[in-house]
């Protein structure tokens, strides 16, 4: 379950001065709270048509090899959360800690282990989300919705995160290219601008982004709820892939049954 602070549209309103670089924070500055308001942060995995039971032991043969166990106890902050399977996929609900880089590669070895296709879906504080796809333990594409935040330090360094439309319906043969392309658009107000402009000209371009976020700001889905770049615009790109979920009081739910619950710790 996600909790998160946003209005009664799951929107966030107000645009930051062309300067601001709160949209622009790598992972190793996680979990700082900017501006005393917290917007939805949501990690989790979905395997392709696999069974809770297999991921489960897969992750435990994964920790295992790094001297560690699975443990079926913990926090309400500490615990993973794997749901039994729904349709075509299995949920894993990410923990709250950080280990980004473990987590990969967690969910390669699921994946290669079951020889099944999976996404890494994520979102930063309300302000953009993003993917990892891959399959049979090889990472395939990545999208990240800010420009910025996709080079560098930052979540996939070194990789080209706009999306593949083409690619997706390739291996999710229920989805078509034209079904996807429409979620991945980047925010406009996450482009670099061109190099010289004078601190005038830089503010035109700032409002030209922003108008234009403004015009492209509708649901990606024909009846979706929120536009694309909305804080929960991401539960519409779930929508997509068939992935149910529940939202009541700004709490996120995904109401398919728990397999079971689980931190990872030190091997006793």
């Amino acid at each position: 379950m996600y909790e998160f602070v946003a209005d009664v549209n799951c929107s966030r309103s107000g645009r930051p001065s062309h300067n601001s670089n709160v949209r622009m924070v790598p992972p190793k500055k996680l979990g700082q709270n900017w501006g005393g308001i917290v917007g939805l942060f949501l990690r989790l995995n979905l395997f392709y048509e696999v069974e809770a039971r297999d991921v489960y032991r897969a992750y435990e043969d994964f920790y295992q090899q790094r001297g560690e166990s699975l443990y079926l106890s913990g926090t309400e902050s500490n615990v993973y959360k794997l749901h039994e399977r729904e349709k075509r996929w299995t949920l894993l609900e990410w923990n709250g800690g950080w280990e980004w880089d473990i987590r990969r590669k967690a969910q390669l070895h699921v994946s290669k282990a079951l020889g099944c296709l999976g996404f890494l879906i994520f979102v930063y504080d309300g302000d953009y989300w993003g993917y990892e796809l891959f399959k049979n333990g090889e990472v395939l594409d990545h999208f990240v919705q800010l420009e910025e935040t996709s080079e560098g330090s930052n979540w996939f360094p070194g990789e080209t995160c706009l999306g593949d439309c083409n690619l997706i319906s390739r291996e999710l043969p229920f989805l078509s290219a034209d079904d996807v392309a429409p979620f991945l658009m980047q925010d406009p107000t996450g482009l670099r601008f061109p190099k010289g402009l004078s601190e005038d000209e830089e503010d035109l371009e700032f409002d030209r982004c922003w108008a234009l976020r403004d015009r492209l700001n509708v649901p990606a889905r024909l009846g979706g709820k929120f536009g694309r770049f909305e804080e929960c615009a991401v539960l519409e790109f779930l929508s997509l892939l068939g992935v149910p979920w529940e939202m009541k009081n700004h709490r996120i739910n995904f109401p398919a049954p728990w397999h079971r619950t689980f931190h990872v710790g030190t091997r006793k």
